[in-house]
């Protein structure tokens, strides 16, 4: 009988082979080490691939990216898919079935049970087997019941789309004149492109290629670690604000009933725990990225920003359905990544946009915490709706004429 064939990501050379040694009894492991590579095996059609185990790294999102695409013409019960996590990302392995709309079958944490591992692949095999045994015309009653079943697109969904195709293909009419002049301004001050596209991450952890006009000299995004010293979200102010936190949360002083989660660290001191987990929060890595008077931006970029210009070319994504005019923004892959807490994911089940809450709200206060713009990008997530919207373009017009460069 012939061998089920499996697509087996992993880069480290020594669980390669630990793994075609424990499973290659039972299947014909075609394994790679890089995600590349694996993709053009699998668009190229060489091997007839039955199911798929990624074991996941960092960048997580380029994975998901396949997942995303393989999902696109073969399902769950079509083409099994399992993804493995090395236990430092369990947290955010919890929510993995979630943030790719529940296109996995299934999640392992490493060191593997090969044999709990082989049994779960034996049974998706079966189910697989089985529904490719139904004859067409059951298949396609079951799809007409589950199309009657569809809840129907919310109207407030309807009308949100609507006017973002009528205000972006208005505006992006009315205002291709300028588009040519900055586009004639960028290739005389420096080589390049005039725009660019950065990979993001939008609504339920959709990724995207964001389009923005290039503010930047080329290659700036490789300068990213040289530059973490500069980032306004790690500065030695947000150290301060921290340091000066109360040992009492908010909540306690309300009751006037005296710390009700006292926390007695090994000094002996005793604090709220609420304030020390904030604390704790404010001392890791910054989430966000900011940098004040950034060395890798152009003269003609610093005005582009000013201005608001450079995200003029997003209204392309806004016609596409990437993104809305409104929304929580977008963010890169390496902030992205970070944010797979309770009170983080929140943000990404609302609409991606151009403009947000966050913006007309805070923008222009150099003082602005991580904790304050998630928690503006959670407030959105919860209370947004058209009429919200309209508010927040009325408020985003004198918001771009104030002086913070972003």
């Amino acid at each position: 009988m012939k061998k089920p064939v499996m697509l087996y990501i992993n880069q480290n050379e020594r669980d390669r082979l630990d793994f075609n040694i424990q499973m290659s009894s039972n299947y014909h492991v075609i394994a790679f080490a890089d995600l590349q590579e694996a993709q053009y095996a699998y668009q190229s059609g060489i091997y007839d691939f039955d199911f798929a185990i990624f074991s996941v790294t960092y960048p997580i999102f380029d994975y998901i990216a396949f997942l995303q695409e393989i999902r696109q013409h073969r399902s769950k019960l079509d083409f099994p898919m399992i993804f493995v996590y090395p236990p430092d990302m369990v947290e955010f392995a919890n929510r993995a079935m979630q943030h790719t709309q529940k296109g996995l079958n299934d999640i392992f944490i490493q060191p593997l049970d090969y044999e709990l591992l082989q049994n779960r692949v034996e049974i998706l095999l079966k189910i697989k087997q089985k529904h490719q045994e139904k004859p067409v015309t059951e298949q396609a009653t079951v799809q007409k019941t589950l199309i009657k079943r569809t809840i129907p697109v919310p109207k407030r969904y309807l009308l949100k789309r609507s006017f973002d195709i009528l205000a972006a293909g208005s505006a992006l009419l009315l205002l291709s004149p300028l588009l040519l002049l900055v586009v004639l301004l960028i290739k005389l001050e420096s080589r390049g492109g005039a725009t660019y596209t950065s990979r993001r991450v939008g609504t339920n952890y959709k990724i995207f290629r964001l389009f923005k006009f290039r503010t930047m000299y080329q290659n700036a995004d490789q300068k990213i670690k040289q530059l973490k010293h500069l980032n306004q979200y790690g500065s030695a102010s947000f150290k301060q604000e921290n340091e000066a936190l109360s040992n009492t949360c908010s909540e306690c002083i309300i009751r006037a009933q005296g710390c009700q989660h006292q926390l007695w660290k090994d000094n002996g001191e005793v604090v709220c725990e609420k304030i020390e987990a904030t604390r704790n929060s404010r001392n890791a890595k910054p989430v966000f990225m900011k940098f004040e008077r950034d060395p890798r931006v152009t003269k003609v970029g610093r005005f582009l920003r000013k201005t608001s210009i450079d995200e003029i070319p997003q209204l392309i994504n806004v016609l596409r359905g990437d993104m809305s005019l409104v929304g929580n923004r977008p963010l890169p892959l390496y902030e992205a990544e970070k944010l797979t807490k309770d009170h983080t994911v929140l943000r990404f089940q609302a609409p991606a946009g151009i403009t947000g809450l966050w913006q007309v709200t805070k923008r222009g206060k150099a003082d602005m915490s991580v904790e304050e713009r998630i928690a503006l990008d959670n407030e959105y997530a919860i209370k947004h709706s058209f009429w919200m919207d309209m508010k927040i373009i009325l408020k985003t017009f004198p918001a771009l004429l104030q002086t913070e460069k972003v």
